[in-house]
């Protein structure tokens, strides 16, 4: 099986963002709204995006770095409201904007 080869940035990290930690960002189905997380993406853009990176990467890749970062996202014990917060920051720092703000 592949490695992950995607990144989840945590909350309290600060500086550039890498490659890798966009990756992460790109692929995680929260910011498309999944458990207690509100969309941020929305859900169209979010599939868009991520069957253009099945075509790049290929579907057992991309499927690795999915549930790489849901078993990240899901194992933390941090609040949503906190999550909510770094998302749309991180969000704000790669040029997407979530629904609020459409």
């Amino acid at each position: 099986m592949k490695k992950p080869n995607v990144r989840v940035r945590r909350s309290e990290e600060s500086g550039p963002m890498t490659e890798a930690d966009i990756r992460g960002m790109i692929c995680n189905p929260i910011y498309a709204g999944v458990g207690p997380y509100e969309a941020l993406v929305p859900e169209e853009q979010w599939v868009k995006v991520m069957a253009r990176m099945i075509k790049t990467d290929g579907p057992e890749q991309v499927l690795v770095n999915m549930l790489h970062v849901l078993r990240h996202s899901f194992s933390n014990e941090t609040d949503v409201e906190t999550n909510r917060r770094v998302m749309t920051e991180m969000l704000s720092q790669v040029g997407l904007r979530n629904r609020e703000q459409q």
